[in-house]
């Protein structure tokens, strides 16, 4: 669009494995997130990705896309506010694809597309092939500002889930599934720990079906379960610690809390009314509530969690490993006239993860001491400021791009990078990567260490 394009909200996201593009363009164009003050509830999404594009783009809101990529490109300023969040990090489960026959995870589009992820992805298999999905916030623009109290999240975290069902003596038929052709859903799921008033869009989880935006139950009480209103789910939500499956029961039509009950199976018959698009149902029906206990005794599924199933598979193939979700991402700066880093950048791992990287490219760059030092043209670094990332890698003078097939592949944007620090203020760092065009320099009694632990 041409203009100014303000989005105002408790977040911003994208839905799993999609990528959005916010370009505005024009003299004056502005691309601006804002928050509405309203509190954000967990995003149940992975590795999608949002960019925004524009003259001056400001990032006032909460930003997210948990195992994911976010970039920000603004041909003049880019802004972090002093209450921005920024983050690809992620946290809890994340339910991302399934898994076939224990060798095989997949992520179904629906309508035959989909795809296998694989620790070293090719063309030989039935389907399209990847690599897990990494993280990273990119910032390009001649002047990027972090203004302090904001926040760039890349920690490592969370987990990526699958499930597998499987035929066996639990059941013969996915209990979750709609196993009738051209029926409607009668399966959802609810999940006293998710708050949002909107199931999460996602393209596998969504084929269980029968679902409008803001669809809600509101149940009666019982044991086991708290009376209160439920966001709908799609049905395999219900694998989810916490989660539960939720039918019409039937023959309950004006059924009342007085005949709630606790069934031979352990599931709960309660009396309750459906929402759907805002208006609720004025009688109340019976609603059949099963625990995950309960569902796994009627059909047989597997779990898996990302981090477990490709550590295996590359203990039994002698691959490397991905970045997992334990593994911090990736933030990167593209400037050419300043970059203020006074707001804070995430970068630590879960335990048993790598440290997360950090790039900086200018076409000039000088590591100093103190931020008094006079540079001239070119863009100024503390060496201090540096340290205090705590980045597990350090690249000055250039962009690492991580997705292709046969590796890292180092873009070198700088023209010279100086280091005129003192061994005071040394630049330190478990790996320290210098990249020019035409010279590295290091002033004399300049410093830099290699210390600490990736």
């Amino acid at each position: 669009l041409t203009g100014e394009l303000r989005l105002k909200s408790a977040q911003v996201y994208p839905t799993t494995l999609s990528k959005f593009s916010l370009n505005a363009e024009g003299e004056r164009s502005l691309v601006q997130f804002e928050s509405n003050g309203n509190l954000a509830s967990a995003v149940l999404s992975a590795a999608g990705e949002v960019s925004a594009k524009a003259v001056t783009v400001i990032q006032a809101g909460q930003l997210m896309a948990p195992l994911g990529k976010i970039s920000l490109e603004a041909s003049q300023d880019l802004t972090y506010t002093s209450t921005s969040v920024s983050s690809v990090a992620a946290s809890g489960l994340i339910p991302f694809g399934r898994v076939e026959n224990g060798r095989e995870w997949v992520y179904d589009f629906g309508s035959g597309n989909a795809i296998s992820y694989k620790l070293n992805p090719g063309t030989t298999g039935h389907l399209i092939e990847q690599a897990l999905p990494e993280k990273s916030i990119k910032s390009s623009a001649p002047n990027i500002n972090l203004q302090k109290g904001a926040s760039l999240d890349l920690s490592g975290g969370g987990e990526l889930y699958a499930y597998e069902f499987t035929p066996g003596p639990n059941g013969s038929k996915d209990v979750l599934k709609n196993n009738i052709v051209n029926s409607q859903t009668t399966v959802f799921a609810i999940n006293p720990n998710f708050t949002a008033s909107v199931a999460p869009r996602d393209f596998q989880y969504g084929q269980d079906g029968g679902l409008l935006p803001g669809d809600s139950v509101t149940l009666s009480g019982i044991g086991g379960l708290k009376a209160g209103t439920y966001t709908l789910l799609p049905a395999h939500y219900a694998l989810l610690p916490g989660g539960m499956s939720i039918s019409l029961a039937p023959n309950s039509r004006d059924m009342q809390s007085s005949s709630n009950s606790i069934n031979l199976d352990k599931s709960l018959t309660v009396a309750g009314t459906r929402t759907v698009l805002g208006v609720s149902d004025m009688r109340t029906s019976g609603w059949i509530v099963s625990s995950g206990e309960v569902i796994r005794s009627k059909s047989e599924f597997r779990d898996y969690n990302a981090s477990s199933y490709f550590k295996d598979q590359a203990l039994a193939t002698a691959l490397n490993l991905p970045m997992l979700p334990g593994d911090a991402g990736r933030v990167a700066f593209d400037a050419t006239q300043k970059l203020i880093l006074d707001g804070q950048i995430r970068l630590g791992a879960a335990n048993g993860g790598q440290r997360g990287s950090v790039d900086i490219s200018a076409p000039e760059i000088t590591v100093v001491a103190d931020s008094s030092q006079d540079t001239g043209t070119a863009l100024k670094l503390v060496a201090s400021d540096l340290n205090a990332l705590g980045a597990g890698s350090l690249l000055i003078g250039g962009l690492r791009d991580e997705s292709f097939k046969d590796g890292s592949h180092l873009s070198v944007g700088s023209k010279k990078v100086s280091l005129q620090n003192t061994q005071a203020q040394a630049l330190i760092g478990p790996e320290i990567i210098l990249v020019a065009q035409d010279k590295v320099f290091l002033d004399v009694g300049a410093s830099i260490k290699g210390e600490g632990s990736l």
